[in-house]
């Protein structure tokens, strides 16, 4: 029972996953294996804020927060962003940095609204008139 860990192979004690919940293999004794599933609950999407697409003037400034991505192959620069979203969930408020279809290039944990705009302000040059209320 090793190999993939999808709903249908799991390992003894370990759950496995796919997309609608998650599949829990417990071992009663050694002759008997209890399987429960469990659905996967819904996270709430973060409620988007503010938002702004940047423009020409918004370059990223030499002391910006530096984005990278970390792999087997080494690390690498994230893309620079075209877009930025302050959104807020129940983890905080997060400054998240967009490309142009707005996909996820990066994002940055902060402790208010304020701050997040103060970031934005600081790496791509975001004043505060310049973001759109969602």
């Amino acid at each position: 029972m090793t190999g993939s860990r999808d709903a249908s192979s799991t390992a003894y004690g370990t759950p496995g996953h796919d997309k609608r919940g998650v599949l829990s293999a417990l071992v009663a004794d050694r002759h008997h294996l209890m399987v429960r599933w469990r659905p996967r609950r819904r996270r709430k999407a973060p409620e988007v804020l503010w938002s702004i697409t940047l423009g020409s003037h918004h370059a990223p400034t030499a002391d910006r927060v530096r984005h990278v991505y970390v792999g087997p192959g080494g690390e690498w620069d994230a893309p620079d962003a075209e877009k930025m979203r302050i959104h807020s969930d129940r983890g905080g408020v997060f400054l998240v940095y967009l490309a142009s279809d707005d996909e996820w290039v990066a994002d940055s944990l902060c402790a208010t609204v304020d701050d997040a705009m103060e970031l934005a302000r600081r790496d791509y040059g975001v004043r505060r008139d310049e973001w759109t209320p969602a």
